[in-house]
Formats: structure tokens, C-alpha cells, sequence
């Protein structure tokens, strides 16, 4: 699992995941985020949730958009590759 976290850090992790969604043959269409902020305008703080297929596979939150998304997509990785033996 250390492996695989490292490698996680190494890339896009929002593309890694749209990559594996096309290896087991969905569609990306079937990938779907929800962003919410909260805080004051000038410091907000992000939380991501990346959905598949209507399922909530990951959550992240951040300093902006970005970040929190990277950090759902990373989670949402690590929850497809357990359940799919992907490594």
C-alpha cells in the first residue's frame, strides 16, 4: 500500500483514476464530483467528493479546488484498487 500511495503522489491523480475507470470498462461519463467551500472568501477551504456510477468512492478536502479534488481522486483510486486487486 506504501508503494501505491507513493505513485499516487508522482501523478495526476484525477487522470490515473479517469485511466482506470476506461481499463474496467466504464465510461468516464460515470465519473461525477461535488465540491462544496467554506471559511472566509479570502482563505475558503475546499471539500471534494468524487462519485462513480451514483457510489461515493472518495472524499478530499484542501486549501482550493484542486487540491481537494486530487485528494478525492486519490482515495477513490485507493477504493477501486482493493476492491479490483488493480495495482
Amino acid at each position: 500500500m506504501v508503494a501505491l500511495l507513493s505513485l499516487l503522489c508522482d501523478v495526476d491523480t484525477r487522470m490515473q483514476l479517469n485511466n482506470t475507470l476506461q481499463r474496467l470498462g466504464w465510461s468516464t461519463d460515470s465519473l461525477q464530483w461535488s465540491d462544496q467551500s467554506s471559511g472566509p472568501r479570502h482563505a475558503p477551504f475546499w471539500t471534494s467528493y468524487v462519485y462513480i456510477n451514483g457510489t461515493l468512492y472518495g472524499q478530499g478536502q484542501g486549501a482550493n479546488k484542486d487540491t481537494s479534488r486530487e485528494a478525492a481522486a486519490a482515495q477513490a483510486y485507493r477504493t477501486l484498487a482493493h476492491q479490483y486487486n488493480i495495482i
